[in-house]
């Protein structure tokens, strides 16, 4: 029987209710009717249970407030147990309600709490259009009767235990509409709704309200089936007039009142997508109708093998201009809740831009070289993503909403032209960093045999290293287009300073300190150039800031491209630097350390020094700079602007990176053992030239040394008892102080330690070989003390401990020299000495030290005898 029941309607459930009381009990169960506002979608479960739940706490709180009150009075037993108490019992369990049905009517016709929805899911209604920043149309006064029927849904209470009252006031609303359908011509003008009501918008909504109204009918109903057909013809009619008044509004160029009237119709009949594609698909700013530029344009005012931009962000920013005005309609139109903006960006993009785009880089590819078209394609994708941002965003959609929007659109747009830029943007920046190192290989070739170098002046290095980066930081954080360019073909350049030669002198800071550099330089430039370093540093600067608004400004497919591009110009920056550039100057200049040879080399003087020791410390120095070059431009590039994580160890940037550290770490290191030998053998050779055997033996005869007037010279001077270090000990400190000093803020800190504790060590060795190849006499022995004081004092400004040890015991050696032969005991007592000497020397190397005396044949019985206790006989 219940299932019959399902299927009358509800005049018919009420004839039924009036036979007998257990039909009552059947039509009049709540759970019936409930499905009835749920099939319309008035029923809302989280409403009735919040009501339920409320009306059950006010209920418990008002009998725990009530007993309370009784005990207080004295009165509290009797209230609860006594007969009022039996009496409330008796009359809920009656009721089958665990509620007073007097305090349940009370409770629900209050208001529910504010946070619940205004209007319930599903049920149209005139959405929030408060928001509207246009003129709202007049619209008719509606009669009070007439506009409780024509939101009779919206006024539906979710109560339950009342469904079957809620459900006859929206019967007694919409019957008459209902079935008038079925009864009226084929046309609409006769039905009661156009009757009833004029504006479209209403029409519209007492349709909606009807067609879920239907929903409580079943099949088997009478004409059910031509009310359902009428209702479909209904809705499809007034779909199709506001569809065609939106694209009268376009034409009347009524959008202000016209439109809005249509939009708020369609979106009445909850056809929200209609509303956007009537929209869309009749905008006259999507249709072209507005001359925002030609794309030609950027070809036709500009220099022959040129292009010109300046009619692209024109054509952008009036684009920018248009998409506003566009945004205020959708605000003024749309109800925030519907997003017109997704559909519209994308279409605009799609039939407008795209076009634009397409025709200005298929055309440019026939008119301009591989190189400029990069720069348009570049340059057209910035134009077109700041008018994006700069037009704004209309009030349907976030701001984060509107960024990925934008990106999608920008990706639309330009995402076809991408791989062939990317191909062209790796091919030309491979292309122009090896030709530049091709240039410069081919220069130095030409010149190598004519090439005059010279010894870099005393500046500080670390000073002139400091003042370089500085502009080279600057450089990077200064736009691209900040740096001049020359145009093809040599119709010139902006603000280029030409030279005597006919090149082109540098135009920017960096670019002057790096020529200065070289100048400084110009012994090292047949091996590498920080000039060259510079100019693939720019070539990679400028092709990865082209690529990265892409990286940034498209979707992942294409912005992941350009991101490992980017990745890529970098690794091959590294390469051809590393492999056609430091190494083969690296090795270039330990060959000339390697085929040194002191005592074959023509000059010796302190101006020009030891040339493949000057250039390979130089060569150090730059080779430190371009690692200094290469980090902040890895840094400020490609970390900072999130082109690649500096964190990830697999990656490869981060990979090649350190391997190119240590390529430069390991030439260093191989070139500078071999600079060691070539320093030691150039000390060696000045001690042996220049050191005359009469420097610490005035009173004897021998024959002149090579340097003969060094010679006579030097035994003058002590003939007259002069004092002080002698000539050879002065020109071995200034070479050990200026190639000591010269590395110094060449490379790191750790491989000057290095190399100067090497230095020290075999300085050291070679001092000591050679005062064991010379006679000392006591009166020399006071030019010795000057002679290793001096030393000592040379490799104290190195300020390294394990050094200062080895020259002070050293120095005490001279102590050895100037006692007085007769006086063997403290000859003997020196040498006894390990304090004096702290552990550097042993008896057996003072012993050798002491035959070394003028005198050792005469005193060496007296001295051996204080040291081994006995003289010595012949066997």
């Amino acid at each position: 029987m219940a299932l019959v029941l399902d299927f009358l309607a509800a005049p018919d459930l009420i004839r039924v209710a009036q036979t007998s009381k257990r039909m009552q009990e059947m039509v009049y169960d709540d759970s019936r009717w409930v499905s009835k506002l749920h099939a319309m979608g008035a029923w809302n479960e989280a409403e009735a249970r919040q009501r339920a739940e409320s009306v059950f706490h006010r209920k418990v709180e008002g009998r725990l407030s009530k007993h309370a009150a009784g005990l207080k009075n004295g009165a509290g037993h009797a209230g609860v147990n006594g007969v009022e108490g039996q009496t409330a019992r008796r009359r809920t369990a009656e009721s089958g309600n665990l509620i007073d049905p007097g305090f349940e009517e009370q409770v629900t016709s209050k208001p529910v709490s504010s946070h619940l929805p205004s209007t319930l899911p599903g049920v149209p209604g005139t959405p929030g259009l408060s928001g509207i920043a246009v003129e709202t149309p007049t619209q008719n006064l509606l009669p009070p009767a007439l506009a409780a029927k024509l939101h009779v849904l919206n006024s539906v209470r979710s109560i339950r235990g009342q469904a079957r009252q809620e459900y006859g006031k929206v019967y007694a609303a919409l019957s008459p509409y209902y079935f008038d359908l079925a009864q009226t011509s084929s046309s609409f003008s006769d039905s009661l709704i156009f009757k009833d009501f004029t504006d479209p918008r209403d029409q519209a909504t007492m349709a909606q309200q009807l067609i879920n109204y239907s929903q409580t009918y079943s099949p088997v109903f009478s004409r059910t089936d031509d009310r359902t057909t009428r209702l479909v013809a209904l809705y499809d009619t007034l779909r199709s007039q506001a569809t065609e008044g939106i694209k009268e509004a376009y034409h009347s160029k009524d959008v202000r009142i016209d439109m809005l009237v249509r939009i708020q119709t369609l979106i009445c009949l909850n056809d929200e997508a209609a509303a956007m594609d009537a929209f869309v698909n009749n905008n006259t700013l999507i249709k072209g109708i507005y001359n925002l530029g030609q794309p030609l344009d950027c070809l036709d005012h500009a220099f022959e093998g040129q292009v010109n931009l300046n009619p692209s962000r024109d054509y952008f920013e009036r684009l920018a201009v248009a998409l506003r005005e566009q945004y205020r309609i959708m605000d003024g139109v749309f109800p925030p809740t519907v997003e017109v903006v997704s559909k519209f960006l994308p279409k605009l993009g799609q039939d407008l831009v795209s076009n634009y785009t397409y025709t200005l880089f298929t055309e440019a590819t026939q008119h301009i070289s591989t190189d400029v078209w990069r720069k348009l394609v570049s340059g057209v994708f910035r134009h077109c993503r700041d008018a994006l941002v700069a037009a704004g965003k209309p009030v349907c959609i976030s701001v984060d909403g509107h960024l990925d929007l934008v990106t999608y659109v920008l990706d639309l747009i330009f995402g076809p032209h991408m791989e062939k830029y990317l191909d062209e943007e790796f091919d030309s920046f491979n292309n122009a960093i090896k030709e530049e190192s091709s240039k410069w290989n081919t220069q130095i070739a030409a010149r190598e045999a004519s090439a005059e170098t010279f010894f870099m002046s005393n500046i500080s290095r670390r000073e002139v290293k400091r003042d370089f980066m500085t502009s080279f930081k600057k450089m990077l954080t200064a736009p691209v287009h900040a740096f001049p360019t020359t145009r093809a073909g040599g119709s010139g350049t902006s603000s280029a300073n030409p030279v005597s030669d006919g090149r082109l002198g540098p135009t920017t800071e960096v670019e002057a300190k790096a020529a200065l550099a070289n100048s400084r330089l110009a012994g090292i430039n047949a091996l590498f150039s920080v000039e060259v370093a510079l100019t693939m540093i720019h070539h990679a600067r400028a092709s990865i800031e082209r690529l990265r608004p892409f990286a940034h400004g498209l979707l992942a497919d294409n912005s992941e491209n350009a991101r490992q591009l980017a990745e890529r110009i970098f690794v091959n920056l590294i390469a051809t630097l590393g492999d056609h550039h430091i190494i083969p100057g690296f090795n270039k200049a330990n060959r000339q350390l390697q085929s040194y040879s002191a005592r074959q080399a023509t000059q010796h003087n302190m101006h020009e020094g030891v040339k493949p020791l000057v250039s390979f410390i130089e060569l150090v120095n730059v080779g430190d700079l371009i690692l200094q070059m290469v980090d902040v431009f890895y840094q400020t590039e490609l970390v900072r602007n999130k082109l690649t994580l500096a964190d990830d160890f697999q990656n490869p940037v981060t990979r090649t990176k350190k391997n190119f550290e240590s390529m430069v770490d390991n030439c260093v290191a191989g070139g500078l053992e071999e600079a060691i030998k070539v320093l030691i053998d150039e000390i060696e050779y000045t001690l042996g030239h220049m050191q005359a055997a009469t420097d610490y033996n005035p009173a004897g005869t021998v024959s002149l040394p090579k340097h003969g007037n060094a010679a006579t010279t030097q035994r003058n001077n002590a003939a007259n008892g002069e004092i002080g270090p002698t000539d050879a000990a002065i020109r071995v400190k200034d070479l050990l102080e200026s190639y000591t000093s010269m590395i110094v803020g060449t490379t790191e800190r750790g491989t000057v330690e290095a190399f100067h504790r090497e230095v020290g060590q075999r300085f050291f060795n070679a001092v000591c070989s050679h005062i064991k190849t010379l006679r000392i006499s006591p009166e020399g022995a006071v030019r010795l003390i000057s002679d290793t004081a001096l030393y000592y004092s040379s490799i104290a400004g190195l300020k390294d401990r394990q050094l200062e040890p080895l020259f002070r015991a050293l120095r005490e050696v001279s102590q050895v020299y100037l006692v007085d032969g007769r006086d063997a005991k403290a000859i003997a007592a020196i040498i006894l000495d390990s304090q004096r000497f702290e552990g550097v020397f042993s008896v057996q190397d003072l012993s050798m030290f002491a035959e070394r005396r003028t005198d050792w044949f005469a005193v060496r019985p007296s001295v051996e005898k204080q040291l081994y206790g006995k003289g010595c006989c012949v066997m």
